[in-house]
């Protein structure tokens, strides 16, 4: 913010500087002049800046709210992050289904060969959450082992503190 009102006050002290300068009013005087429409349109456009800052705040405080995962999703990002495959695999429910692209992973056995072959030694990183009513939806970039990764769309359902399903696509 503080960075914005300097510009503001850089904007309108150049302004003024530029009305002396060919012999108008200052920005600040309150005239039928020329000087007056411009001044009348700084005016406006300093509110108008003011009104996006803040509204650019507000949309911020909103993202920051949701900027890490639920609990619910924590021990799953944790478990990629540490490449702990047990704790992978329990933080989904036993019946549990990811659906991964095109492909369905179903159970506790077929998430553990999956997360083995395809998700350990990997990085996930939460870019944004959208909480729903039955869970979240997370912007994330995996970089599995080797690679520099890629966007996905992660939207979990959760039960009981577990993950039920897992619908992980292609951003």
């Amino acid at each position: 913010m503080e960075k914005f009102s300097s510009l503001n006050g850089l904007m309108i002290m150049l302004l003024s500087f530029t009305m002396s300068a060919c012999n108008q009013a200052p920005i600040n005087a309150v005239t039928k002049s020329p000087s007056h429409e411009v001044s009348q349109t700084a005016v406006k456009t300093e509110k108008a800046a003011a009104e996006a800052q803040t509204q650019i705040g507000s949309e911020n405080e909103n993202k920051e709210k949701y900027e890490l995962p639920p609990p619910e999703a924590r021990p799953y990002v944790d478990a990629v992050n540490n490449g702990d495959l047990d704790a992978l695999v329990n933080s989904f429910a036993e019946e549990a289904v990811i659906t991964d692209v095109k492909r369905q992973i179903k159970g506790w056995e077929e998430i553990r060969f999956w997360g083995k072959n395809e998700v350990m030694g990997g990085t996930l990183e939460v870019l944004e959450n959208e909480p729903k009513p039955k869970g979240v939806r997370m912007l994330v970039h995996f970089a599995p082992k080797g690679s520099k990764g890629f966007k996905a769309y992660y939207t979990f359902e959760f039960k009981d503190g577990k993950i039920i399903s897992a619908d992980l696509q292609y951003a």
